[in-house]
């Protein structure tokens, strides 16, 4: 049987989906986090090359993706007001880059580097916000659990139960102030909505 968890030189992939789960089983499988580096859509594509015609399904002509330890260095803008500021970069040359075949039906990975220059271990894998992130209906959860004032504790004691990744005290604050947010904004359209209504 196929290791579906591995990623190959040559590889092929008929749409972006088919892309988007491969990398998202290569993630779990070698404890890595890769985002999206540089990329180019079929649009973007078709305006630089107006008679290039590419299988709408693959989304992009190409897509590169990195470990979040590396990838592009960004120059800083900061004027120093907010120093000491934690980074997960360490330079990591991993990366993964696809591009559209010459029949432009596949996105094949062109480019392969798996050489890591930090551990990837499942408990750091673990802790990164993006495998922290919970679904909408953990959210919702929360959402009702907060009202009723439960403790934060037992909160993430739960919330780490229901959905079987990290969750720390920090995410809860954060959740708790977006929710906040999206009520607040939810209210101001509702008011918005019924001012207009009384105008008609």
């Amino acid at each position: 049987m196929a290791d579906d968890t591995s990623l190959k030189l040559g590889q092929i992939f008929s749409s972006f989906e088919e892309v988007k789960a491969a990398i998202s089983r290569y993630e779990k499988k070698n404890y890595v986090n890769l985002y999206v580096s540089d990329s180019r859509t079929i649009s973007s594509t078709i305006k630089r090359t107006p008679s290039k015609v590419i299988k709408a399904e693959l989304q992009y002509s190409h897509i590169n993706y990195a470990c979040v330890a590396g990838g592009r260095t960004l120059k800083s803008k900061s004027k120093g007001t907010r120093p000491n500021q934690s980074t997960f970069r360490k330079d990591c040359n991993m990366e993964v880059k696809l591009r559209a075949t010459k029949d432009c039906n596949f996105l094949e990975v062109a480019v392969l580097n798996e050489t890591h220059n930090h551990e990837c271990d499942e408990v750091s894998f673990k802790h990164f916000p993006k495998q922290r992130r919970l679904g909408n209906e953990t959210l919702s959860e929360t959402d009702k659990l907060l009202k009723m004032k439960c403790n934060k504790k037992v909160l993430q004691n739960h919330l780490q139960t229901i959905s079987g990744k990290v969750v720390t005290c920090r995410d809860i604050s954060n959740m708790k102030a977006k929710l906040s947010s999206s009520k607040s904004n939810r209210n101001d359209i509702e008011k918005l909505v019924k001012k207009l209504r009384e105008n008609e």
